[in-house]
């Protein structure tokens, strides 16, 4: 069983590098055509590696966006397969750590099904973590003149939350999308000494409205850590839509940069100095009771 009294303790006493860095966060409107996201993804990820980013985010689907449940199966693919070599290349030919949100991963068992996977790649083009979507996005909006969604038909949901992973920002906890809604997935990362979170989605416009900027903020303030948002934008087909509006949140729950509902990138630094000032000041996690909840 884990002690989580000592995790805690260690959090608040390790001493880790300060530093600052910059991160790139692309937004795309992805298409079913994979060849065509990859040239598009490149052209982004190539101008954030000019202007000195570290590490590279793109959102979930960033390789295809799939219109019905069949055909996000048949386009499935294990890890090694053609599509992730082709950025794992790029990582290494650009020098940058990747961000690739919400893959859509071959599953053995039940085959029927695939993973929706989060990966980090350095800049030598490896995989160096692994995290597959926890909580599925099922929702019946079509009263309200939404969508309907039933993720469980054909993703299966993932096991294991890992730790923390270091990279030249920091060390970051990674989600996607409707991960956003369960703050104890995050405080988890916190507890493991997460200092940016990183959050890969395609939010569609109705719930991204409503729900998007206040869920990240809360997320960023109250684990007191970076906040990256990295969302899907645009008219996809005719029955999906994402809301865009990426955005970097600081650690004291400010919006440091933010994309509107249009394709591009942006740049942002992160201050782990800054993050330290702000635990220091305020110190939430110190004045945690895990010995009571």
């Amino acid at each position: 069983m884990i002690n989580r009294l000592s995790l805690y303790q260690q959090l608040l006493t390790t001493t880790k590098d300060h530093f600052r860095s910059l991160v790139g966060i692309v937004q795309t409107c992805s298409t079913p055509d994979i060849e065509t996201n990859f040239k598009m993804n490149k052209h982004y990820i190539e101008m954030c590696a000019q202007r000195g980013a570290k590490l590279v985010c793109l959102p979930e689907n960033f390789h295809y966006m799939p219109k019905t449940f069949e055909e996000t199966i048949a386009k499935a693919e294990p890890l090694n397969g053609p599509t992730l070599k082709m950025y794992k290349q790029l990582a290494l030919e650009n020098r940058v750590w990747l961000s690739l949100g919400g893959f859509a991963e071959a599953c053995e068992t039940p085959a029927l099904k695939r993973h929706n996977t989060h990966l980090i790649i350095n800049e030598e083009g490896n995989i160096v973590q692994e995290y597959r979507k926890l909580h599925l996005f099922d929702i019946d909006l079509t009263h309200k003149g939404g969508v309907s969604i039933q993720e469980n038909k054909y993703i299966e949901p993932g096991k294991v939350v890992p730790d923390p992973i270091i990279s030249p920002i920091g060390y970051l906890g990674l989600s996607i999308s409707n991960d956003l809604r369960y703050p104890e997935l995050f405080r988890s990362y916190v507890v493991k000494g997460a200092q940016v979170l990183i959050n890969s989605s395609a939010f569609y416009t109705k719930t991204g409205a409503a729900h998007y900027e206040p869920l990240l903020r809360a997320r960023a303030i109250e684990n007191q850590c970076y906040v990256i948002a990295c969302d899907q934008v645009g008219v996809h087909n005719d029955t999906i839509q994402s809301y865009g509006h990426s955005m970097v949140i600081d650690p004291w729950g400010d919006i440091i940069g933010q994309m509107s509902d249009k394709e591009g990138y942006f740049i942002c630094e992160i201050d782990l100095d800054y993050l330290d000032k702000v635990r220091g000041n305020m110190a939430v996690l110190t004045h945690m009771r895990p010995e009571i909840i």
